[in-house]
């Protein structure tokens, strides 16, 4: 395996947590998905919380939940702001994803001369799923030396679907494209629906991780470890004391993320207006706005960010609203 391709493994497992902890935190400041871009209350298909109160104005920093720093980055209520430069270290993750294309023998014949499957094989991956449902794993450490038509499948999807649409998703979500190329976030329906794929996607990752990891226990684990740090299939412990050492240094700088999240707010978003806002001002700033939207589009519900506004108050008693959606 070549350097790169092993270093990537574990620069992967560090991206792959910090995106999916700052995305959770993300999906806490509005815990809920939806297929229409009203966001209209009881009409989402998976919450994370309780229905929205009838009885009340419930505001949407209302809605938001607290999540534990063991679960969320850097944890709490309504951190949106900090954890959203976090989740960008997404497309670093994704472009690993490619390095890893000269090990798969659909790309890379040399990788393994004695397949004997086709490429891309759906009936084949299929009996290959079948086989790993009834537990039936290949016997010692050579079982895994060819990729079979599963791995090869399922690195397919990682690599062309899940990557793309991460990244497509992601863009489909920001107003001010949407605001500008209405017909991008329509790609998939919609903003709304634009969203839950990207929370399937990431779903996705952590499920792929998890089987990834999976047969590397099942399948030789001390060797398989070695050959992803240091290249050989030694039965030593050598690749999984590197591995401790890796997730040591992925908890402690995530002890530190937080600590520094909190107690230097300011200086975070410094840096996060350098690194992302500027960047980010460059590419949406200079599109002005095209769409023009129809009573049609208005929506029934508007979500507030506080009660304390008189037209806010008035409106959720007499049922008119302004159009909003949350992104």
């Amino acid at each position: 395996m070549p350097a790169f391709v092993r270093w990537t493994h574990l620069l992967s497992f560090f991206l792959l947590v910090v995106i999916v902890r700052s995305g959770l935190q993300i999906l806490a400041d509005h815990p809920r998905l939806y297929t229409k871009v009203h966001c209209t209350p009881g009409t989402e298909w998976l919450r994370f919380r309780g229905p929205v109160p009838s009885d009340r104005i419930w505001t949407a920093k209302e809605d938001a939940i607290t999540l534990s720093p063991l679960v969320g980055l850097p944890g709490g209520r309504h951190t949106i702001g900090v954890a959203r430069p976090l989740a960008l270290c997404l497309r670093h993750s994704l472009r690993d994803q490619r390095h890893r294309l000269c090990r798969l023998p659909l790309f890379n014949p040399m990788a393994a001369p004695a397949c004997t499957h086709r490429p891309l094989d759906f009936p084949a991956a299929a009996s290959c799923a079948v086989t790993y449902l009834s537990l039936h794993l290949p016997s010692g450490v050579s079982g895994f030396f060819r990729y079979d038509a599963l791995q090869q499948l399922t690195y397919f999807a990682v690599i062309f679907i899940l990557a793309p649409l991460a990244i497509l998703t992601g863009l489909a979500m920001s107003p001010a494209l949407d605001n500008r190329f209405r017909w991008f976030a329509r790609l998939f329906g919609n903003r709304q629906i634009a969203r839950s794929i990207h929370f399937l996607v990431m779903v996705g990752f952590v499920l792929f991780f998890i089987g990834h990891m999976a047969l590397i226990a099942l399948t030789g684990f001390t060797a398989n470890l070695n050959d992803i740090t240091l290249g050989n299939n030694n039965t030593n412990l050598d690749g999984v004391v590197i591995w401790l050492v890796v997730i040591a240094l992925v908890i402690a700088f995530n002890i530190w993320a937080i600590r520094f999240s909190w107690r230097h707010t300011r200086v975070l978003q410094r840096i996060a207006n350098v690194v992302v806002g500027r960047p980010m001002d460059l590419v949406f700033d200079n599109f002005a706005p095209r769409v023009e939207y129809k009573r049609d589009d208005i929506s029934i519900y508007f979500w507030p960010i506080t009660p304390a506004c008189p037209t806010v108050r008035s409106g959720a008693r007499s049922g008119t609203t302004t159009s909003a959606a949350t992104d």
